[in-house]
Parts: C-alpha cells; sequence; structure tokens
C-alpha cells in the first residue's frame, strides 16, 4: 500500500500495541528488576504487568484483555527484559561507585556525616573447644533396650564410660561441689543469653545501616531528575514524564529524614565503613555465642549425667538397706 501511495490506516490495537512498546521500553531502560519494572509501568502509564507460564503479558489501561510480550516483538519478551535489568544493574553500580571515588567526605551538603556508635572494640571471641562427652541412656525409659538384652548389656558399658568421663570432667575443672557447678552452669547460661542479645542488637544495627545505604543511594540516583523538575517552565508535564523517578526520589528523602530524628546522615563513605565494621563484628559475635552456646549445653550434659549417677546410687543404697533389714 506504501509503494502505491496509500498510507495505511491504523486500528485501535495497533495504536495501543504502540503505547504498550513505547512505555515497556521507557521502563525497561531504567528498571534494574522485575518489581521495579512493573511498579513503573503500573504508576507512570498505569499498565498492569503479570508473567503466566514464563510469559510476559500487559494490560493495557484502555482494554479488558491482556496482550502478550511475544505479540508486541522480541524486545518485550523475558530474554530480552532481563538482560535488560541485568544491564541496568550493572550501569547503576558502575555510577555509584563512580559517585562514592568522586564524593567528599559528605554525602552533599545537605547530608553531612553524623558519627555512628563506636563498635570498633571488638572483644576476643570466647574460646571452647567441645568434649566427646554425651548423656548417660536412662535404661528404664530406652524401650530398644529393655527389648533386646544384649543391646542393654552395650549400653551399660556406654553408661559406665560416661560416667567416669563425667567425674574426670567434674575434677579437671575443678567443681569442689553440687553448688559450685550449678554456680559454673548459671553463669554459662546468663553469658549465652548476653551474647545472643549482643549478637541480635548488632544485626539490627547492619540492617539499619544498609537501609540507610539502599536509600542514600537512591536518593543520589535521582537527585539530578529532583533539580531538572524545579527548573523546568512546565513542571506538570515534566511530572508526568518523570512520575516514576520523582517518586523513587521523594520516596528515599523522606525515608532519610525520618531515620534522622533531625540530625544529619552520614555519607555514602562512612555508612559503607560503617557497614564494613558492623560485619566485622557480627561475624565474630556469632562465634562468640556459637562457643558460649555449646559451653553451656555441654554443662547441662554434665548436670543431665550427675543426676543420673546420683539417682542410681540412691537407688543402690535403698536396696542395700531394704536386704539388711529381711
Amino acid at each position: 500500500m506504501k509503494e502505491d501511495g496509500i498510507t495505511p490506516k491504523e486500528t485501535r490495537y495497533q495504536t495501543e500495541k504502540q503505547f504498550l512498546r513505547g512505555a515497556i521500553d521507557d521502563a525497561a531502560s531504567t528498571a534494574r528488576s522485575l518489581e521495579e519494572f512493573s511498579k513503573i509501568l503500573d504508576v507512570k502509564y498505569h499498565i498492569i504487568f503479570k508473567i503466566s507460564r514464563n510469559r510476559y503479558s500487559y494490560l493495557h489501561p484502555g482494554r479488558n484483555k491482556y496482550i502478550t510480550g511475544k505479540n508486541l516483538g522480541t524486545r518485550y519478551t523475558e530474554d530480552f527484559l532481563l538482560k535488560a535489568f541485568e544491564e541496568n544493574t550493572k550501569s547503576h553500580k558502575e555510577q555509584k561507585e563512580e559517585i562514592l571515588e568522586q564524593q567528599a567526605p559528605n554525602t552533599s551538603t545537605d547530608l553531612p556525616t553524623v558519627p555512628f556508635s563506636d563498635t570498633s572494640a571488638i572483644s576476643t571471641p570466647f574460646i571452647f573447644i567441645k568434649s566427646d562427652l554425651r548423656l548417660v541412656i536412662d535404661l528404664q525409659t530406652c524401650i530398644k533396650a529393655q527389648q533386646s538384652g544384649a543391646y542393654a548389656q552395650k549400653v551399660k558399658l556406654t553408661n559406665l564410660k560416661q560416667m567416669a568421663q563425667t567425674v574426670a570432667y567434674i575434677q579437671e575443672h575443678g567443681y569442689d561441689s553440687l553448688d559450685d557447678f550449678h554456680e559454673a552452669l548459671n553463669q554459662a547460661s546468663d553469658q549465652t543469653s548476653a551474647s545472643r542479645k549482643s549478637l541480635k542488637d548488632t544485626e539490627q544495627q547492619l540492617k539499619d545501616v544498609n537501609e540507610q545505604i539502599h536509600f542514600t543511594g537512591q536518593y543520589l540516583a535521582y537527585k539530578n531528575v529532583y533539580v531538572d523538575y524545579r527548573k523546568s517552565l512546565n513542571k506538570d508535564k515534566f511530572y508526568e514524564e518523570h512520575r516514576a523517578e520523582l517518586s523513587l526520589y521523594d520516596t528515599a528523602l523522606r525515608t532519610l529524614k525520618e531515620k534522622s530524628g533531625g540530625n544529619k546522615l552520614p555519607s555514602m563513605k562512612a555508612l559503607y565503613a560503617e557497614k564494613d565494621r558492623l560485619v566485622e563484628l557480627r561475624d565474630r559475635q556469632r562465634e562468640n555465642f556459637s562457643n558460649h552456646r555449646d559451653y553451656e549445653r555441654e554443662l547441662r550434659t554434665v548436670s543431665a549425667n550427675i543426676d543420673m549417677i546420683l539417682g542410681e546410687s540412691r537407688e543402690q543404697k535403698q536396696q542395700i538397706e531394704k536386704g539388711k533389714d529381711l
């Protein structure tokens, strides 16, 4: 028709497809994930995006039926878009690294640094070497031992070994009485609880710092868009064209102000330094907590074995006394 000088008349369906292609191209040019891609389409163009059986589909705001990405072209299907998101992520990472290199001590003039809490003093982890001590088995409650005489005999020999090791453990660690031992067990339990609390506190601090890094990066990424918006003569038109970017900028700025509590926020350089310090602190606290927990468990094994030994000794003493009475 074009060769004959006739201009084809576009149908409504064709113009809807053109609208979808333009919107998808725009969203795919900045999105770094499917979630961000879907959000841009929804907020900026009122297009609903869905994935069904690994097929990407789009619902035009004026239609009731989805149009598949394959129907729009190869640029609108899974393979192409995932590669686009990967490239955007890589580009964003390079841009962030460039910002960090060019950055002064402060993130920007309106985000100067506030010192973090001191976490540099990391204590040496509690060292614990686990023994091969095991629980003494109660023959009265061991069904397998009751069913098999040979197994019961094997358990008795194992119990004798564990009882001997338990007595040796008590002597080696210098516990002069049961009260001394129970005091050590209570102290170990308190230390385990304290190390668990310290670890959780550090993990929460690390989570907060990661959120600050995320939103500070988001703030920096879209700050120029906001500056252009303030300078634009037709703000309504500019806002509609950059609704997604400005929305992300506003969200980041609002979140950072909430986190500041009225104070200035740290720079990206300080945030990453604090993150590295907290990661080191967390790793050492994990080791510390693990050692305290294992030590407490070993003492509880000793405690349970002591109860079994003393319990059997009482029963034997009672049987001897009964024999004398007879």
